[in-house]
This record gives structure tokens, C-alpha cells and sequence, in this order.
């Protein structure tokens, strides 16, 4: 990021799109295997196009702390945006969503079990 500043900044919610390999796309839910991961969210998506298109971009907004925390971190950094004020809360897990044959179903990462009441992206806190 330079030293400049951004030029635009994306505010929101980011969390992991889980799309299941392209052989997998017609199985059952309960039969997918394997899955690729995506950043998503309005201000993780936006923020990856802006910086593609090389303007300098940062995000605001907070994952979890968790894998799916730390992939999108690591994305959008290697994509360019500013991810300084991209926080991370100790307490609450990542948002992920999963899509199956075009149909998009909130759903946890298969390896945490049930989703929490909330998630990292689902609303703010302020601190003093």
C-alpha cells in the first residue's frame, strides 16, 4: 500500500465463499468431499476488484480468529488491499456460506460444527 493512502475504502462484511470441486457440483450437500475457498462478502469483493483495477484500496471489517480468518487476511493482502483496519476478534468465528448447483445456503465450515449465535460479520462492537 502506498504511502498516500487509499483511495477508496470497502466497509462490511467479508467471509468464506466454500464452492464444492466442479465434479461434486449435483452430489447431496452431505455427499461434497472437497471444497474451494473464496473470499466473499460486499467489502471483501469489492476491495479485490478496486485493487485489480490498481486503485489503491483499503477494508474495514473483522474476521475471526480462525483458518478462515486467516486466509482472507492473507488474500487480500496478496491481492494488494490495505488490510489495516481488517481486525480480528478473539471471540467469535469467520462467516462462511457454502454454494451448491447455484443455490447459496449459510452453512459452518465442515470441521467446526454447529454456526455460533453470531459470527465475526454479523455485527459491531465498539470499544473504549
Amino acid at each position: 500500500m502506498s504511502r498516500e493512502g487509499p483511495e477508496a475504502i470497502g466497509v462490511g462484511r467479508v467471509g468464506a465463499d466454500l464452492y464444492p470441486a466442479a465434479a461434486q457440483v449435483r452430489r447431496p450437500l452431505s455427499r461434497i468431499e472437497r471444497y474451494h475457498r473464496y473470499v466473499g462478502g460486499f467489502a471483501g469483493n469489492v476491495a479485490t476488484g478496486l485493487a485489480r483495477l490498481g486503485v489503491r484500496v483499503a477494508i474495514v471489517s473483522r474476521v475471526g480468529d480462525d483458518g478462515h480468518g486467516e486466509f482472507i487476511r492473507a488474500f487480500l493482502e496478496a491481492e494488494g488491499v490495505d488490510v489495516r483496519w481488517l481486525s480480528t476478534d478473539p471471540e467469535l468465528r469467520t462467516p462462511s456460506r457454502s454454494a451448491r448447483s447455484g443455490r447459496r445456503t449459510a452453512s459452518p465450515s465442515p470441521s467446526t460444527g454447529p454456526p455460533p449465535a453470531r459470527t465475526a460479520g454479523s455485527g459491531w462492537r465498539t470499544s473504549t
